[in-house]
């Protein structure tokens, strides 16, 4: 693969197809702008999650789901992986630092569950044909919400001053946020890496 194609991989889905704004995945996670070491904590173990279930899935589907034609079982399986990457630290973590065990259990059904995830391991496998792309894929994938996190926090930070009307403070300002942010990031989508 040509630095060009990776390239183009990274910025196709970091700006104009970036998981959050053009597919409406992960936005949970951000939308808890009310404790905002919590949702980088959240955005950084999502990032983490993309990675690292993309990667250990598309093995798994390229290698024993595909050729037998088990392609219905590919959601399934992909939680069952998600779930074993995401309690694999826990348990490392339990034995090892008892106190950051217990702050990392606190978000488990959260994450286990988490769409985005799920989604952006689904798809990369679908339009990625090796490991190599996938890999870049998955970075960038993580890259592109880490920048939707930073950005839509960052508007949602600056909305607390604004003294918005009492029918849209909180969840209904912060999804028109989202929903402006979105539009604006649809402007990538014209351009051609």
């Amino acid at each position: 693969m040509s630095f060009s194609q990776m390239l183009t991989i990274s910025l196709g889905l970091i700006l104009s197809e970036n998981i959050v704004f053009s597919r409406a995945l992960g936005l949970r996670a951000m939308l808890d702008a009310e404790y905002p070491r919590r949702t980088a904590w959240l955005t950084l173990r999502v990032a983490v999650g993309i990675v690292l279930t993309a990667m250990a899935a598309w093995p798994v589907d390229r290698f024993l789901l595909s050729p037998f034609g088990l392609e219905a079982a590919r959601a399934p399986v992909y939680v069952l992986i998600a779930g074993i990457l995401e309690l694999v630290p826990e348990i490392v973590l339990k034995k090892t630092a008892p106190s950051l065990g217990a702050r990392f259990r606190e978000d488990r059904p959260f994450l286990l569950l988490n769409v985005v995830v799920l989604g952006c391991a689904l798809t990369l496998s679908d339009i990625c044909p090796s490991f190599a792309e996938l890999a870049v894929g998955a970075v960038s994938a993580a890259l592109g919400y880490v920048l939707a996190s930073v950005i839509l926090s960052s508007v949602l930070r600056r909305t607390r001053f604004a003294e918005p009307p009492a029918s849209f403070e909180g969840a209904p300002l912060a999804l028109v946020s989202a929903a402006l942010i979105a539009l604006a990031f649809a402007g990538f989508h014209g351009l051609h890496f």
